[in-house]
């Protein structure tokens, strides 16, 4: 693993959890070199890397995008929006709601 994502509401508490992972980090030879926070610059002082000049700061990690302004995570998912979809591709789907609605009424054919 090397991405770790937490967080803190209040500095004392990230402070505390950020001694906390380094001196973990150090026990097993690691060292932590990069970190993020979407605390003031002032607050993080020494250790701040991100661009606070952008208006959206968005950090990779653990395949997730966090967005440091607005607090927030999202991921990107790639839909195949060009499969067209056939009846046989649509029943061979093992869908308990589908299998209920099947089951349920009996189904009359003509032809």
């Amino acid at each position: 693993m090397d991405d770790c994502l937490s967080g803190s509401s209040k500095l004392t508490e990230f402070k505390a959890l950020q001694l906390e992972l380094k001196q973990l980090l150090q026990r097993g030879g690691m060292t932590l070199h990069k970190w993020c926070t979407n605390l003031s610059p002032t607050t993080a002082q020494e250790e701040l890397l991100l661009d606070r000049n952008s208006e959206e700061i968005q950090v990779k990690s653990l395949g997730m995008i966090w967005n440091s302004v607005s607090d927030t995570f999202t991921y990107k998912y790639n839909a195949n929006l060009n499969h067209s979809y056939t009846k046989r591709d649509v029943l061979s789907q093992d869908h308990p709601h589908l299998r209920s609605i099947w089951t349920s009424r009996s189904c009359h054919f003509q032809s």
